[in-house]
């Protein structure tokens, strides 16, 4: 935390703001990562790319509820059970949303690259993933700061500042 500069160690929203991004960010490559094992090294997660996804999602979503809840919304370490209902619950909406969208995205980039030999499948579904995942982030982390974790900013800001 050493590293960050003023104007975000100073602003709390910011901040939270930065470590939801350090947690997103990682909680995404985690996904695409076991996305990726799954379905180029396991040949049934080569057929059915969807519960590929699902798998790597859940990686994602454990991972990122417990750092989230220890480290980004720092003040929400009691009642676990609490959050951890209504952070399944937005889970499991994100990763619905998520496979629609993968499943229209990769619908869309395979009618407009038909013909185009050069871009394979893979390639295609790693877009669709990607371009899935980073709208659903969004509205996880909408739903995560405003419905999940919503607290009394001072709790926060005393907690953060312990830390630093």
């Amino acid at each position: 935390m050493k590293l960050l500069p003023g104007f975000i160690k100073n602003n709390r929203r910011l901040l939270k703001l930065f470590r939801f991004s350090v947690v997103g960010g990682s909680a995404f490559v985690l996904s695409i990562v076991i996305f990726n094992v799954l379905k180029n090294y396991i040949p049934f997660f080569g057929v059915h790319f969807v519960i590929a996804s699902i798998i790597g999602d859940l990686s994602g979503l454990i991972y990122g509820f417990y750092i989230n809840k220890h480290w980004t919304f720092i003040s929400q370490k009691k009642d676990e059970e609490k959050y951890c209902f209504k952070y399944l619950v937005l889970d499991t909406f994100t990763i619905v949303l998520n496979i629609l969208l993968l499943k229209a995205f990769i619908g869309i980039l395979t009618y407009y690259t038909i013909l185009d030999e050069s871009i394979n499948q893979n390639i295609r579904e790693n877009v669709a993933k990607i371009s899935a995942t980073i709208i659903t982030t969004v509205l996880n982390f909408i739903g995560t700061k405003y419905v999940i974790f919503v607290h009394e900013e001072d709790e926060d800001e005393e907690e953060i500042e312990e830390i630093l």
